[in-house]
């Protein structure tokens, strides 16, 4: 009686974390069809729940490599460390590709066969603002004038770039 109870709650705080998540998550069995999805990853990919359980997680990727690869990598990591996380894409139900963070681990460290949850985090915004960056950096690094950064308590150099440089005499 005990253990219909214990696990009625167990099985309730799981659709709760489930329906409170700000990260898409899921399960997928051992061929890596979706078992359960949340509505946070349905809303981030714009199918209903129905359109994705019993589904091949192929339809989520870009790619037969991208779906190969992101297979190989996380279970490779999840044999190493019971875990496996890695940047990948997932394409939505309009053709559109988001940059997600996806997170994996088996539902049983005992039982690889059990089925294995996963979260996806939309990191477009990172992306872009890393690409961003490196624009600028490479901006600053081919200027043919001089640039430098400073910090204006104590003015001492941060970064100069090789024209800035090169204009004092220095390497």
């Amino acid at each position: 009686m005990w253990a219909i109870v214990r696990r009625r709650r167990d099985e309730a705080r799981l659709r709760s974390i489930f329906r409170a998540s700000p990260a898409g998550m899921g399960v997928v069995d051992r061929r890596r069809v979706l078992a359960e999805v949340n509505d946070t990853l349905c809303a981030m990919l714009g199918y209903a729940r129905e359109e994705l359980i019993g589904q091949s997680a192929r339809l989520l990727y870009p790619s037969d490599a991208d779906y190969a690869y992101v297979g190989r990598e996380k279970y490779r990591q999840i044999a190493v460390s019971g875990r496996g996380t890695l940047d990948t894409r997932l394409r939505c139900k309009d053709g559109r590709v988001l940059d997600v963070l996806l997170s994996s681990a088996p539902m049983d460290l005992d039982d690889p066969d059990s089925g294995v949850t996963f979260t996806a985090l939309d990191i477009g915004d990172r992306k872009r603002a890393e690409a961003q960056a490196q624009r600028w950096q490479r901006v600053f690094e081919e200027a043919e004038f001089g640039l430098a950064h400073a910090n204006a308590a104590d003015n001492t150099f941060i970064e100069v770039n090789r024209a800035f440089a090169r204009q004092r005499g220095y390497s």
